[in-house]
């Protein structure tokens, strides 16, 4: 296993290895602020979903999702910015046609999971109840002249629940993550599910119900999606202590087959908590264990290349992302000067040792205890987004922009 160097070990970082100097000065980046909801209130876990490109970023804000934490349950929401020549504004709070919050007693949990491409925004709800389903996929469209996001569409699954825990999109392609399928709400088994949907004019036509026939009852398969081009992952964890694992999915023509299956070398049960994908490389984060695996694919096979190590007992891992030569991996329980803040570290590809290197080390400006800092990251063209879901109580959250 290569781990990261010696600074990097028990990760218990100080303004020292914060403020270190990149190994790849053209890919330094700087915090250049710092978002909060327009509508601030407690509880509302904004930060706990991010997604970004060059010039919008999206922020989930699913609020609680327990009727037993005050303060009273609200749908969630979503936030979106647009960058200007002034810098990052808040451009448009987005929220349920449909919001129940009211009829269920514990929120549409709205904002749970978010991702955007082109001119596309989709939220997960996984919570959201109707005609005897639970959870949906709500999209949001612009046209090129507009600077007004329109929900174009309600997506639930073809099972009763639940739907929407997870979600990716590229291009005319999403994925969404629906973790069990209980017997006991009609499914067919409790191992979790994840459904693919492919855009035809303004409707979304449901392509493929993905689930292997290895996954256990009680697996939550569907932990954790991506997809690019026609290549489809999903985390499997299971509820009980058995090893979790990441299945990888191919699309030919319009059939969906399973290729592989992909599990970590000590069993750990967290492995695939988050996952991403991007040309020929896959990482699978493993926040149980503090690793990063990355593959390459070759054929149908993916290859282990590399397994980064972070410290005990900080979550490395809890997020990842990547994009082209960057890889960005969130460690909500990170330490930063003595305080638990969270943080995130920016690699780089060096393609003289064919491997992943730290490059940098983000943390935020004003971190405070259990700020969960890197408990959502997304890479978007030369743009970062780091969310940090703090507790319910006083404060709502914030998310952290960082350009090179």
């Amino acid at each position: 296993m290569k781990a990261y160097n010696s600074l990097l070990k028990g990760l218990i970082l100080s303004a020292t290895l914060a403020a270190a100097p990149a190994l790849f000065a053209a890919d330094s980046y700087t915090q250049v602020t710092e978002i909060f909801p327009s509508d601030p209130a407690a509880g509302q876990f904004y930060g706990l979903a991010v997604a970004i490109s060059d010039d919008v970023a999206v922020v989930g804000a699913p609020s609680n999702f327990s009727p037993l934490q005050p303060p009273p349950p609200t749908d969630g929401a979503a936030y979106v910015y647009v960058k200007t020549n002034g810098g990052w504004t808040f451009q448009q709070k987005l929220v349920a046609s449909d919001g129940n919050a009211r009829n269920t007693g514990s929120g549409n949990m709205f904002g749970l999971a978010v991702a955007m491409a082109g001119d596309t925004i989709i939220v997960g709800a996984p919570s959201r109840r109707s005609d005897g389903k639970t959870g949906a996929v709500y999209v949001f469209k612009r046209s090129d002249t507009e600077t007004v996001w329109t929900e174009q569409a309600i997506i639930t699954s073809s099972t009763p629940r639940p739907f929407g825990l997870c979600v990716a999109l590229r291009g005319q392609s999403l994925v969404a993550g629906g973790l069990e399928d209980r017997l006991s709400q009609g499914g067919t088994s409790d191992a979790g599910l994840a459904f693919v949907f492919v855009r035809s004019g303004e409707d979304w036509i449901e392509q493929g119900n993905l689930m292997s026939s290895e996954v256990p009852i009680h697996n939550r398969f569907g932990v954790s999606v991506d997809i690019r081009g026609n290549t489809v992952v999903v985390g499997a964890q299971p509820f009980v202590s058995a090893p979790a694992a990441v299945y990888v999915f191919s699309r030919q023509g319009t059939t969906w087959t399973e290729d592989t299956k992909l599990t970590a070398e000590n069993n750990s049960g967290s492995f695939g908590q988050s996952v991403s994908l991007w040309g020929a490389s896959l990482a699978v984060g493993d926040p149980g264990s503090s690793t990063v695996s990355i593959y390459e694919h070759s054929g149908h096979d993916w290859q282990l290349m590399q397994t980064l190590a972070g410290g005990s007992d900080i979550a490395f891992g809890y997020a990842v992302a990547q994009r082209e030569d960057k890889l960005l991996i969130g460690a909500r329980r990170g330490i930063v000067d003595g305080v638990r803040s969270g943080a995130a570290y920016l690699d780089g590809f060096d393609e003289s040792t064919w491997n992943w290197t730290l490059n940098q080390t983000l943390v935020p400006a004003d971190g405070q205890e259990t700020d969960n800092f890197g408990g959502a990251v997304s890479l978007g063209g030369t743009t970062a987004i780091i969310g940090a879901f703090r507790p319910p109580n006083p404060r709502s959250g914030a998310a952290y922009i960082y350009e090179p």
